[in-house]
């Protein structure tokens, strides 16, 4: 399994008053292999190849190789899933007349170990209704250094049950942390289904200045983050996705969408409401839009 993809944009700034209007990544090549073991897992490698010019003489110029591995292992006689989680990331980078980046050609290694458990649970209430609970436990260490980051990087785009929560190419995740949480459902055989998560990080550094305040990972405690879904037989679905402050006091996201179909008509409400401790206020819109389906 072997993907490649190649990639030239070109970008133009539409501000009259801003000069430098083109912005150049020629080229980007991006190289993917699954990789598989019967007796020792699963895994990826990926290679990405990025040359970026903006701001007319701004430079920056990367190589970032990306290794995954993944290896199911349980320990004792319980009935769960347990696996081995690796990362290891090396990013190559040449910079010039830019701030925030070495001039020389630097090269730089990071990585990440985790283990990820959980357990189903399953109650059958009676012959056309279950309800299943799966909670989950990863327990991570990343000893590398890693650079500031900025930007928004909100917990509830993540997965958080990843070793690297920013996802960012040049840069990845420090730190040892422990995530909890739990995914539940309620499946009623042909009438509705319920979904239900759960989540928070708990890091071991009280404070991180490293980590982007917007993700919440800066403190010891994440924001809870988690979604619910719903869906029944009569077309209603409702999707529901939120980020709880750590203290349960106030939400720093909710989002909201509402899809009914009545016969030859779909109705459709979204509803966003968000902020963060970076940007206090909060920001929100409502919308509802009705169309016709095709009959």
């Amino acid at each position: 399994d072997l993907h490649l993809d190649i990639r030239a944009s070109i970008y133009r700034d539409l501000r009259n008053d801003y000069n430098d209007k083109y912005e150049y990544i020629l080229p980007e090549i991006n190289i993917d292999k699954n990789l598989y073991s019967e007796n020792f897992g699963y895994g990826n490698i990926n290679t990405n190849l990025k040359i970026h010019n903006y701001d007319t003489n701004k430079f920056e110029n990367y190589l970032i190789n990306d290794f995954n591995w993944v290896f199911d292992k349980t320990f004792g006689d319980l009935n769960y899933d347990g696996k081995f989680i690796f990362d290891l990331k090396n990013v190559n980078y040449e910079a010039k007349n830019t701030n925030n980046l070495k001039e020389d050609t630097t090269h730089e290694i990071f990585g990440g170990i985790g283990y990820l458990s959980s357990i189903d649970l399953i109650k059958k209430v009676n012959e056309n209704a279950s309800h299943f609970l799966k909670p989950k436990l990863l327990v991570k260490y990343a000893p590398n250094h890693m650079k500031k980051v900025n930007g928004d990087h909100s917990l509830h785009r993540k997965n958080i049950f990843a070793l690297d929560r920013l996802n960012i190419g040049s840069n990845y995740e420090s730190g040892s942390s422990l995530t909890y949480g739990f995914d539940y459902e309620i499946d009623n055989t042909n009438a509705s289904k319920t979904n239900f998560s759960f989540g928070q990080i708990i890091n071991e550094k009280k404070n991180n200045k490293n980590m982007p305040d917007s993700s919440g990972l800066d403190n010891r405690f994440s924001d809870f983050v988690g979604s619910l879904n719903f869906t029944n037989k009569n077309n209603l679905k409702i999707n529901y996705n939120y980020s709880l402050d750590q203290n349960f006091k106030e939400t720093n996201y909710n989002e909201i969408e509402v899809d009914y179909t009545l016969g030859n008509i779909n109705f459709n409400l979204d509803y966003l409401e968000e902020s963060s401790i970076s940007n206090p206020k909060a920001v929100s819109y409502t919308h509802l839009r009705a169309h016709e389906t095709d009959s």
